[in-house]
């Protein structure tokens, strides 16, 4: 096989990028789900916490976020 060279940048998140609507509708009923049940979860993040209300347009629900993932 060919090993294709990457664009530059390929890859890397855009600064200032915030969740796509639809995404950022989902996490914080995929996270409570997984709270009620008692079930882990691995989330990843190449940004700060104190900026995650920022990235998902809505502070409250990342503090809600952080809260259930902490809780525990």
């Amino acid at each position: 096989m060919q090993d294709r060279a990457r664009p530059a940048g390929a890859g890397r998140p855009v600064p200032g990028r915030r969740f796509a609507d639809v995404s950022a509708a989902l996490l914080p009923g995929i996270v409570h789900q997984r709270y009620k049940l008692r079930r882990s979860i691995v989330i990843t993040s190449n940004r700060v916490v104190q900026d995650w209300g920022e990235y998902l347009d809505d502070a409250t629900m990342a503090t809600t976020i952080l809260g259930r993932l902490i809780h525990r």
